[in-house]
């Protein structure tokens, strides 16, 4: 993990409970070096940093819609968690850009490594279809220096076809030539859910970037149709249980980088 790097790999989801329904797709993101672009305020070319282009990451799409560095939104988030940076930290963002001006994420990590390159936490900010965020901060409970596991109670509605019941454990995995995360939803001891990301790294060079661009792109601009794919065969297909979205606990904002189905407000989601 010592550059920035594009990650290449698949996206796998498979819900176990009834009914149950499965998806694969390819998937490409950017795990980027905060330090790095704070300070170059550059990544290899077309990356745009907080200026338009077919491919950019801007302050704005992250924790909140302020112009402040990512960075030290982040900064100001944790330090009184058990996930707060320490002088000296390094922050690895792992993100789909935006393209061409439009962005959307539902799920964003950052991975926070220590002086000797040991990931020591992660901070997952997950976005919902309704607009709205939440920062799942994960301290240091290792199993070694490379493989972490955590728990943490559900706090956020994500799927109108799950309950906000439940507690996820986040599986994270990295080297220099690979990332893992899985995420695992259990209600009542029982796995009911499990996603996963799987992928190898290659640095982030101005040739990588355009040969992987076409990859990004479609990451990037077909998520919410895959969602409301997804959601049309459990809907209708399938007669999943539908859960009328609770109130916002604790700890749920606005979501800065908004989709196109919180805002045309679909039906089922």
């Amino acid at each position: 993990m010592k550059h920035s790097s594009i990650a290449i790999g698949t996206l796998s989801h498979t819900r176990k409970g009834n009914p149950t329904n499965s998806f694969r797709y390819r998937h490409t993101m950017l795990m980027v070096d905060m330090e790095q672009i704070q300070r170059e305020h550059h990544l290899a070319w077309p990356l745009k940093y907080n200026r338009n282009g077919m491919i950019a990451i801007r302050d704005k799409d992250y924790i909140d819609d302020s112009s402040q560095h990512i960075y030290n939104k982040l900064v100001s988030k944790v330090s009184n968690s058990s996930s707060a940076i320490a002088t000296g930290d390094r922050v690895l963002l792992l993100t789909t850009p935006s393209i061409l001006g439009y962005s959307f994420n539902p799920a964003v990590f950052y991975f926070i490594c220590d002086n000797n390159q040991n990931l020591k936490g992660a901070i997952v900010e997950v976005h919902n279809t309704f607009g709205e965020s939440h920062l799942y901060c994960l301290s240091n409970e290792t199993l070694t220096s490379e493989y972490k596991s955590h728990k943490r109670n559900k706090k956020f509605h994500v799927s109108p076809f799950l309950d906000r019941n439940g507690y996820y454990e986040f599986i994270f995995e990295l080297s220099e030539s690979f990332v893992d995360i899985s995420i695992l939803l259990y209600q009542e001891e029982q796995q009911i859910m499990a996603s996963r990301f799987v992928s190898n790294l290659i640095p982030l060079t101005t040739s990588n970037l355009l040969k992987s661009a076409p990859q990004i792109a479609a990451s990037v601009l077909l998520t919410e149709f895959r969602i409301l794919r997804e959601a049309y065969k459990l809907f209708f297909k399938k007669k999943a249980p539908f859960y009328e979205k609770p109130d916002p606990l604790e700890g749920t904002t606005v979501s800065p980088s908004k989709g196109y189905i919180s805002r045309f407000k679909v039906p089922f989601l």
